[in-house]
């Protein structure tokens, strides 16, 4: 199964103005994981930091893990950091839609952000409310 996984954290911004948004600095915690599998089956897993979640979230989470045979991420190194951190389990393959555009872009400097890769493909933006 294809799972394409996105995660939503808590940052600490410095003084200096420099944003941390690793789950190594204590003030930063787990939100949100977003999941849609290749049948398109969505699911939200809401955290309220690294070890307590909703009822369940926890267990469903690391049974999608465990099915996938490949991750499907934007900025791969951030949401698999997150998930070990926390505790999840996942060694399988890894599909990273960021270093993806960076290869095809072929030194040609343009933005990375998932916003501005969608735009520029002219795909449609979904907005979590």
């Amino acid at each position: 199964m294809k799972l394409t996984v996105d995660i939503e954290n808590t940052v600490t911004r410095l003084p200096s103005g420099k944003i941390l948004l690793d789950p190594f600095t204590p003030e930063n915690k787990l939100v949100l994981v977003c999941t849609k599998t290749d049948r398109g089956e969505e699911s939200s897993f809401w955290f309220n930091h690294k070890t307590h979640a909703t009822e369940g979230a926890k267990d469903k989470l690391q049974a999608q893990l465990d099915k996938a045979t490949v991750i499907i991420c934007h900025n791969a190194q951030h949401e698999l950091i997150w998930l070990w951190d926390c505790g999840f389990k996942y060694d399988g393959a890894v599909f990273d839609t960021m270093l993806v555009e960076y290869l095809f872009q072929r030194a040609q400097k343009q933005p990375l952000s998932l916003q501005a890769i969608a735009e520029r493909y002219c795909l449609d933006i979904r907005r979590w409310t």
